[in-house]
């Protein structure tokens, strides 16, 4: 009987150890996650904040884009009536020589 209560004594003794050691590895894998979800929330954020900064810089260059286009479009319409002005420029000085 006191061989019995001995092993018993010692196997409680084990299984304490074990239940210790199991605790600590836990905490330490929780730690670890915790570390882990910080810096990948940290990341996300970061990675957030980019993608807002290059949709605002998207969006300012496609609007530049359209008065640049709209720009060029009121330029090329102003030079083709320039370019018929001179035409009928010329031949009316071409008209007033000749006369």
């Amino acid at each position: 009987s006191g061989r019995i209560l001995g092993v018993l004594s010692e196997m409680s003794d084990e299984f304490k150890r074990d239940l210790s050691k199991a605790q600590y590895e836990d905490m330490e894998a929780e730690i670890a996650f915790q570390n882990l979800k910080a810096a990948k929330l940290a990341e996300i954020a970061a990675a957030t904040k980019q993608k807002n900064q290059k949709e605002s810089e998207l969006a300012d260059l496609l609007d530049k884009a359209a008065k640049a286009k709209e720009d060029r479009e009121a330029t090329t319409a102003a030079l083709e009536a320039d370019q018929g002005f001179l035409v009928n420029l010329k031949e009316n000085c071409k008209t007033e020589d000749e006369e």
